[in-house]
């Protein structure tokens, strides 16, 4: 399982934040392992745990994210003044500032950490067609994907960090190594699931931009 919480969080009391969701989820007696992970846009819990009991019977799995997570993750919200996850996802895109290019140091995890931020918030935002459309709007963010490297051949991809005069700088960081892995396979399902994404915005983008043309102009 995987306790997700908002980039503003301070992030100091997350073993009681585990302990309380664990109970909440009726897994409080089981044996757990906790570990915190900073290497993508927000701060983040991993809890491996098992259903099985001591005496053998097993704890019902059957929508446990859907009922006793969500409910759990809402009240740990409160108890714990978090940020609200409903709250955080309107919130967060604008929150998404360029890579800061001279405070990376090249091949060190800050260059990896910076384009996992970027990377993660980009993917799951927009609803990019291609890597020249994400690419589009990664370079807003400091950060290009690679398509002329002999990995991308191979069907693979790397990232770069940009200079403000759109030259790369650095090690290019393979898609692998990354966080949430948006290798060439992995943003090809994405190519696909946006474009059936689009398809209703379409005819209402298309509307808007007719009307912008054909009213008078203003300058």
């Amino acid at each position: 399982m995987s306790l997700n919480f908002d980039s503003s969080e301070k992030m100091n009391i997350e073993k009681l934040e585990a302990n309380k969701y664990m109970e909440r989820i009726r897994f409080g007696n089981q044996p757990y392992l906790v570990y915190r992970h900073d290497d993508a846009g927000h701060p983040h819990l991993r809890i491996v745990t098992t259903n099985i009991q001591s005496e053998g019977s097993r704890i019902s799995l059957h929508n446990l994210g859907k009922n006793q997570s969500e409910k759990a993750r809402k009240e740990n919200e409160i108890e714990f003044n978090l940020v609200k996850a409903e709250t955080s996802k309107q919130t967060n895109l604008l929150n998404l500032h360029p890579v800061n290019v001279q405070g990376i140091i090249y091949g060190k995890t800050e260059t990896r950490r910076a384009i996992s931020n970027v990377l993660t918030k980009v993917i799951s935002e927009y609803k990019f067609t291609s890597l020249s459309a994400l690419n589009a709007v990664l370079k807003l963010y400091n950060i290009t994907g690679e398509k002329d490297s002999r990995i991308y051949k191979n069907n693979g991809v790397t990232f770069r960090i940009l200079h403000a005069d759109g030259n790369k700088t650095g090690i290019p960081i393979k898609a692998s190594s990354i966080y949430m892995k948006p290798t060439m396979a992995f943003l090809e399902n994405k190519f696909i699931e946006n474009e059936n994404l689009r398809k209703p915005y379409f005819k209402r983008i298309q509307i808007n931009i007719d009307w912008a043309l054909n009213k008078k102009a203003g300058t």
